[in-house]
């Protein structure tokens, strides 16, 4: 039998301080630990191979799907203006309303210029103007009415915003027309500026439409960016005024020249100055 032997507190404090001291880390210990823990962060903190390639691979797909985006918009912008072109030809050729209309138009204007050609003077030719170009120059039927306007109450190398003569005024709205959709000029009022000339000021409104930004803005349809999803069908009103000169020998305006504020509508639009900016920079639009 083992004797049993009774403890000795003096050893048993001894071994117990011993211990406590050998399991206190030294302070070169806690600094290595601590250069430990700041390399591990580091090389947590830092993108593995896998994930740099995962990375790529989805910038790749990024660039993929808005390519295929900026495709399937042109494609749906060239069966929009295909479909635009095919029912205006349609109805020129199958719709008697249609033509009915267009004639109507232009029995209109055939009769205003009867009644002004006899007494005309600024005043009227301008008046008239605004009245002749109210919806502006859509059909060609009624071009050749508006140029026969043009004609009879101004000088043949009338100078507009477009150049020289009846025929570069009257194409000037055209262009206008076509690209906007639903244009409409409002008289304002008539004001004389000298003594040869008056001022009139009006209210222009159109919708923009696809065929809008396809047409005057081609910059939008690189991108379609938001600028473009903002102004998509907005019906936009802008200030304009138009000066007539007029020559007294010959009794005929002899300058016609517009000034129109599309900036203002189209910034409360778009929201900032720099995007309205680089929509105006390669546009095509002339007011």
């Amino acid at each position: 039998m083992t004797a049993h032997k009774e403890p000795n507190p003096a050893y048993d404090e001894a071994s117990t301080t011993r211990n406590k001291r050998v399991r206190q880390p030294s302070p070169l210990s806690r600094s290595r630990r601590f250069k430990s823990g700041a390399t591990q962060s580091r090389a947590v903190d830092e993108p593995t191979r896998d994930e740099r390639l995962a990375d790529a691979d989805w910038a790749k797909l990024v660039i993929e799907e808005r390519d295929n985006q900026r495709r399937l918009r042109r494609e749906r912008h060239r069966r929009y203006r295909q479909k635009q072109t095919e029912l205006m030809e349609h109805l020129e050729r199958h719709n008697p309303g249609f033509q009915l209309e267009v004639s109507k138009l232009e029995e209109r204007l055939r009769t205003l210029l009867a009644a002004v050609r006899p007494k005309e003077t600024l005043w009227t030719v301008a008046s008239e103007y605004f009245r002749v170009f109210r919806y502006g120059a859509v059909y060609s039927a009624t071009r050749e009415v508006q140029l026969e306007f043009v004609r009879s109450g101004m000088s043949p190398d009338v100078l507009s915003n477009s150049g020289y003569g009846a025929e570069a005024l009257v194409a000037s709205w055209a262009h206008f027309s076509g690209g906007f959709e639903d244009v409409e000029v409002e008289l304002q009022g008539l004001k004389k500026d000298t003594d040869n000339s008056v001022v009139g000021t009006a209210t222009t409104s159109f919708t923009i439409t696809e065929r809008t930004i396809d047409a005057l803005f081609p910059c939008l349809n690189e991108e379609r960016s938001q600028v473009a999803d903002r102004i998509l069908n907005q019906r936009v009103s802008m200030d304009t005024s138009v000066r007539f000169v007029w020559d007294a020998v010959v009794s005929r305006v002899t300058s016609v020249v517009s000034r129109s504020d599309l900036l203002t509508p189209m910034l409360g639009l778009v929201g900032d100055v720099a995007s309205v900016a680089r929509m105006f920079k390669d546009s095509r639009v002339y007011v």
